[in-house]
């Protein structure tokens, strides 16, 4: 078995075995496993877990520590899921990590906007992704403006929170607005975190949930993602600092190279479009305005479909307004 793979295994032994062992058998296990595997002591912060255990931290946080550090370390616990079909991403990624300066012990705040379906989601899931392991603890908080109108603003401030407490009863404590604000800040103030909230569409939602820079400890990094520029520039108005800590990137239109081959994959599960189909695929494309979400949804519906289909499909996208593509 490889190191990789001897680690993995450790790790998911003793995350399986804490959760119903007895404390004095978790102990056992973990130093069994520290004791007799050299690549698990590369990975495990090592003073960290023996810092609770030699001060008898409660069997709750003890769980939730090692867990915790292990998959931290492993950078498996936050991944975010993303379609293997890629194209056209990896500059962009490069792009905005650059932005993010990332080795800055400055907290900094990146907005991503641009239209709907062009592709801000899963821009900034391919960079939590490859950050993450970077930063003690992270969070991506989905669809922000949608639950903020179905759930409240309150009930975003506990999901933010959640990933970052040891005792949920602290949640408890959050009774409005100006309550998970304080506790957002008594928290992470301290704290080396990455927070990514997705499809945020209102003031509001900022202000409550990453308001001020200083909310958050240093080379923190929060990244939002927005259809509305100007979300971002009231950030800026709502702290103290101005707009000196904000960075804007805005996503634009596919090449039509890229976009044409994004399509093919979904259409073809190949490369490029098949010769027969090569006039009508680059006359969807154009239609589509070169929109990555567009491009995947009307590619996977037409695949495998009649040549009389696809030129029906063409002629409907034609007529249809912009806001309905």
């Amino acid at each position: 078995m490889s190191n990789d793979g001897e680690a993995v295994a450790v790790a998911n032994g003793v995350v399986t075995e804490i959760r119903g062992a007895d404390i004095e058998w978790e102990k056992s296990r973990l130093f069994w496993c520290l004791n007799n595997f050299t690549f698990f002591l590369q990975i495990v912060n090592i003073k960290f877990i023996l810092t609770w255990l030699l001060h008898f931290g409660s069997q709750v946080d003890l769980k939730r520590s090692i867990i915790q550090t292990v998959l931290t370390k492993l950078n498996i616990g936050f991944k975010k899921n993303v379609t293997e079909d890629l194209v056209g991403v990896d500059d962009r990624v490069e792009a905005i990590i650059k932005m993010l300066h990332v080795e800055s012990d400055n907290v900094q705040f990146l907005g991503i906007h641009g239209m709907g379906g062009i592709g801000k989601t899963t821009l900034a899931k391919v960079i939590f992704n490859r950050l993450s392991s970077s930063f003690h603890e992270c969070n991506f908080l989905s669809d922000v403006g949608e639950s903020s109108r179905h759930h409240g603003l309150v009930h975003l401030q506990k999901q933010l929170l959640s990933k970052f407490l040891d005792s949920r009863s602290l949640l408890d404590q959050i009774y409005d607005v100006d309550d998970g604000i304080n506790m957002i800040e008594r928290v992470l103030c301290n704290k080396n975190v990455l927070i990514v909230l997705d499809d945020v569409d209102e003031k509001e939602q900022l202000k409550s949930l990453a308001g001020k820079y200083d909310w958050f400890g240093f080379r923190s990094r929060i990244i939002i993602t927005t259809r509305d520029q100007s979300v971002l520039t009231k950030l800026g108005e709502a702290t103290d600092e101005g707009l000196a800590n904000i960075s804007a990137y805005e996503v634009g239109e596919m090449e039509f190279d890229h976009a044409l081959k994004l399509f093919s994959r979904h259409a073809f599960r190949r490369d490029s479009p098949l010769d027969q189909y090569i006039s009508l695929s680059e006359k969807i494309v154009h239609t589509l305005g070169k929109l990555p979400l567009a491009l995947e949804v009307i590619g996977s519906f037409l695949s495998g479909k009649s040549k009389a289909l696809w030129k029906d499909t063409l002629n409907k996208l034609k007529e249809a307004p912009p806001k309905e593509v």
